[in-house]
């Protein structure tokens, strides 16, 4: 009875692999698991560093922590929750500064709300996150 559902599992992934165009495909069991894994490959790892908003899910930080990254949080603005850019800009500063090893700067869009991720992206670039 075991090994059937195993069967199903593979049986979706290599429909999603199939139909996204790619070799392989992972089924996980939620995603948080998903964006752990992500993380993972991405090169997460103890002592790295991810800013992320203040208003984010638990998903989102616990996925970082799972890696043994530290979660930066910064504070998000009162109209939409969205990240303060300006915040942003002050903390990314800061940690640089200090010589902190910035992983990624990760957005999270609060109830569907666009994020401020166009603001942040060309800079976080230029200091050599993801």
């Amino acid at each position: 009875m075991g090994d059937a559902s195993w069967t199903v599992g593979r049986r979706i992934e290599e429909a999603i692999a199939a139909r996204v165009g790619v070799a392989h495909a992972l089924a996980l069991s939620s995603g948080t698991a998903a964006l752990h894994l992500a993380l993972l490959h991405a090169g997460f790892r103890p002592g790295r560093v991810v800013v992320m908003p203040s208003m984010t899910f638990a998903a989102s930080a616990n996925a970082v922590r799972y890696t043994g990254a530290e979660a930066v949080f910064v504070d998000s603005r009162p109209e939409g929750g969205n990240l303060d850019v300006e915040l942003f800009l002050e903390a990314l500063d800061i940690l640089v500064d200090e010589g902190a090893d910035i992983a990624a700067v990760m957005s999270v869009d609060p109830s569907g709300g666009a994020s401020t991720t166009q603001h942040c992206c060309p800079v976080s670039r230029a200091e050599g996150s993801r």
